[in-house]
């Protein structure tokens, strides 16, 4: 008997049936004070989101369309930056505490790998 037919069915099937307890605890989950939006307001959400490429990809990456491919929206507004003062101190405190990744693979950070050549932390 051939049965390779039946293994897209049962997927299909496994699907519908996943979809519809996940849409039920969804409905569950949302607060019911919470007022609904207007048909209107979904889908002006949704061409901002196509505009700006805040959409999950249809690969498996898990990345938003805007990270795949930046070249084709636009960018994020760049927020205020440290001033160069504020970035040599930052570095300098790293440095005296040991808060700086260390060389080699183990992705340690300095003061982990060599706890006695730096302040205990809290200090």
């Amino acid at each position: 008997m051939n049965i390779k037919w039946m293994a897209p069915l049962v997927s299909a099937v496994g699907f519908v049936l996943l979809t519809g307890v996940a849409g039920q605890a969804v409905a569950q989950t949302q607060d019911p004070s919470a007022v609904p939006k207007t048909r209107a307001e979904v889908q002006a959400e949704l061409l901002e989101a196509q505009r700006t490429g805040n959409i999950v990809s249809w690969d498996d990456s898990g990345l938003m369309l805007n990270q795949l491919y930046p070249q084709n929206y636009p960018p994020k507004p760049a927020g205020q930056g440290l001033s160069r003062e504020q970035v040599m101190a930052e570095l300098l405190e790293a440095q005296r505490t040991g808060s700086i990744v260390s060389w080699g693979d183990s992705g340690l950070m300095l003061n982990e790998l060599y706890p006695q050549m730096y302040p205990a932390r809290g200090r």
